[in-house]
């Protein structure tokens, strides 16, 4: 992938941009005669718009990476003053790129709620929560549409899982001001499962109880040690190929990109690693992948990895 992927992802991006635009402008000048008909389809695109502007800035944050690995001119660079300049350039990558997903979070939220109200009107008892009066909403007790269904990824316990879910729940349910603690509380409890659920099982479902409830999970999972030793074991434990095929191959080249992604979220400096990571990684081929790699690799430099399936065992 290069600057023409990046492009495209752009593109597609603006354009999924311009889609909810449109749906903003119907919700403001929305009519109940002439537009309640048409609020199903609207809700129908806006989710399906949801989930297509995350995969598409998820893979814009990917290909950056990549595009910071493969400068050419940060590779002249003495190797302290790129680490820091590459680290700095993430964090300000990062911040933007969060900022991005929080401001369309935002205003999914407020539009997916617009539309619901729309299209049960105004006096549905269904999708309204219940008050201690029948007084009809105000400015100062707005109406509460039922919670969205959102794509979190289930936790069960698994270390190796934590980050991954912590910054996606952080990122629709804790940083989305339209929601409430206990509709935080709501959302985390329908998150977990197995060992992660039993770990708040005797926390009482209150707001109150909301913060109480992630501090127990992040004592429990966040702890780096830990996760940073999880991932070192997975490495050292992926099965190695059994014969040549390019989906063995993958599969391992994946499992280890997997877990060196999440080391270097977690802070690990892997691009040090790259002569061990190397000799792991081909220790892992069958008989005859290696040989063939080996027959390949006939420079007497020490074999590195680098970033991407097609060039894990290249030499640098």
């Amino acid at each position: 992938m290069g600057n023409t992927d990046l492009r495209k992802l752009t593109k597609k991006e603006r354009q999924l941009r311009d889609m909810v635009e449109s749906i903003e402008q119907f919700v403001n000048q929305f009519q109940e005669a002439r537009d309640r008909g048409s609020v199903p389809a609207r809700l129908k695109k806006l989710d399906e718009v949801y989930d297509s502007f995350c995969d598409v800035r998820a893979d814009i944050e990917i290909l950056l990476e990549e595009c910071d690995t493969d400068d050419e001119e940060m590779k002249e660079v003495p190797p302290a003053v790129r680490e820091q300049a590459m680290a700095a350039r993430a964090k300000q990558r990062s911040e933007q790129s969060s900022k991005i997903l929080k401001a369309f979070i935002q205003q999914y939220f407020r539009l997916k709620q617009a539309l619901e109200a729309f299209m049960h009107g105004p006096g549905s008892s269904s999708q309204l929560d219940p008050g201690p009066t029948n007084n009809p909403p105000t400015a100062a007790s707005p109406m509460r549409v039922k919670l969205p269904e959102l794509k979190i990824p289930t936790f069960r316990g698994s270390l190796m899982e934590w980050v991954t879910f912590r910054d996606t729940f952080k990122t629709l349910i804790v940083d989305n001001p339209h929601l409430t603690d206990i509709d935080r509380f709501t959302y985390l409890r329908t998150s977990l499962a197995g060992e992660a659920l039993q770990q708040i099982a005797s926390i009482d479902l209150t707001a109150d109880n909301y913060s109480i409830a992630w501090r127990s999970l992040e004592s429990r999972y966040a702890n780096k040690k830990l996760l940073v030793k999880s991932h070192i074991d997975a490495l050292f434990a992926v099965n190695p190929m059994k014969k040549e095929s390019f989906e063995a191959l993958n599969h391992v080249i994946g499992e280890f990109e997997k877990h060196l992604h999440m080391l270097t979220k977690l802070g690990e400096n892997t691009q040090d690693w790259n002569t061990l990571l190397a000799h792991m990684l081909a220790s892992k081929l069958d008989p005859t992948t290696q040989r063939l790699w080996e027959t390949q690799h006939r420079s007497t430099d020490v074999p590195k990895t680098t970033k991407g399936a097609e060039k894990t065992l290249e030499v640098q």
